[in-house]
C-alpha cells in the first residue's frame, strides 16, 4: 500500500512530466507561480506568512526547486465533495469561542 506522501509526490511529478519541466529545475516565483496558476503576488504573500513552498534566496530573489513547488500544490487539492474547508471563523465558534462582541448573558455580566 502507498503512503499518502508517496502519491503526492508521484501525482507532482506526473505534474511536472505535462509540462516539460525537471523535478530539480530551479524556478523564479513567476515560475513558480505559472506552473501553479496562482499569481506571482499571491506566491509571495504566501511566502511571506509561511504557507507557500519551500523556497530559498539566493542574490536577494526567491528561487523554487520545481518538485517542491509541485509537491506542495498538490498538498493544497481538496476534493469538492469532501465540502467547503472550515474558515478560522467556523473554527473557533466550534470550539465555543467568542468572537467579536459578546452577547446576550456575557454582554449584560460585563455592564454590571
Amino acid at each position: 500500500m502507498q503512503t499518502l506522501d508517496t502519491i503526492v509526490r508521484e501525482a507532482a511529478e506526473r505534474m511536472l512530466a505535462r509540462k516539460a519541466i525537471e523535478p530539480d529545475q530551479l524556478l523564479d516565483r513567476s515560475e513558480a507561480a505559472a506552473l501553479c496558476g496562482l499569481a506571482k503576488n499571491t506566491l509571495a504573500k504566501l511566502a511571506v506568512v509561511g504557507e507557500g513552498a519551500r523556497y530559498r534566496v539566493a542574490f536577494g530573489r526567491a528561487h523554487y526547486i520545481a518538485l517542491d513547488v509541485a509537491v506542495w500544490f498538490q498538498r493544497q487539492l481538496r476534493d469538492p465533495a469532501d465540502g467547503p474547508q472550515m474558515t478560522t471563523a467556523q473554527m473557533h465558534r466550534a470550539r465555543g469561542d467568542t468572537l467579536g462582541r459578546p452577547r446576550g448573558e456575557a454582554r449584560e455580566a460585563i455592564a454590571a
